[in-house]
């Protein structure tokens, strides 16, 4: 089984094949939201699994998966709804690797997003 792609442009020409709306590019908004709210996330998430607070990393994970998921980050989408299933049976298996990974996926992600 291959590994899924870090990016996938369609999940966002989806977007932009919507009726268009008043107030500008909606998907420059998006990604320049995803952009802040994921680096302000990371931390936080970081922060939940080194206490071991599953509760927190499930709730923190299962948002970002899919605000992931509608910027089209497939992998990181993936690693989080994977994150997420364990951290809401109330433990995670190498909790460290987790972080490691999810740090890595998100740094591919904001390198293969549009800036536009």
């Amino acid at each position: 089984m291959s590994a899924p792609p870090t990016f996938d442009p369609r999940a966002l020409d989806q977007i932009r094949s919507l009726p268009p709306s008043s107030g500008g590019d909606f998907v420059a908004r998006l990604v320049a939201l995803y952009r802040c709210q994921s680096n302000e996330t990371l931390p936080k998430l970081t922060a939940a699994v080194s206490d071991g607070d599953w509760p927190v990393v499930h709730r923190i994970a299962h948002a970002w998966k899919t605000s992931a998921g509608q910027v089209g980050a497939v992998a990181l989408h993936e690693l989080l709804r994977d994150l997420d299933d364990q951290a809401r049976r109330g433990a995670v298996e190498g909790p460290e690797q987790w972080i490691e990974r999810v740090a890595a996926e998100h740094e591919r992600v904001l390198a293969a997003l549009p800036e536009r």
